[in-house]
């Protein structure tokens, strides 16, 4: 009978994490929204995350980096007249 509460219970845990795993890629990584989605506390969600040896930084997924070029033409951007504080002739009555 022992042995089978210790495979239950083996059964059990590994069932939790995958569901906390779960939630957590869903969430990206939030605490607060993961907690929502099961709705528990976020303070219980952590304690679960500890047990289980699982860490928010696993989950959230990397911010963007602007690729090389994107930077290139943001660097390289030419400014228009007005944009750097120039009149336009339109506006101040002078002809070209």
């Amino acid at each position: 009978m022992r042995k089978v509460l210790g495979f239950i219970d083996k059964r059990l845990l590994q069932f939790e994490k995958r569901c906390l795993q779960r939630i957590l890629r869903k969430s990206n990584g939030n605490v607060k929204d993961a907690a929502k989605l099961v709705d528990i506390r976020r303070v219980r969600l952590y304690r679960m995350m500890r047990k289980h040896g699982l860490k928010i930084s696993d989950y959230r997924k990397p911010k963007a980096t602007p690729s090389a070029e994107a930077l290139n033409k943001l660097v390289n951007k030419e400014v228009s007249p007005q944009a750097a504080g120039g009149q336009d002739s339109r506006i101040s009555g002078e002809s070209a």
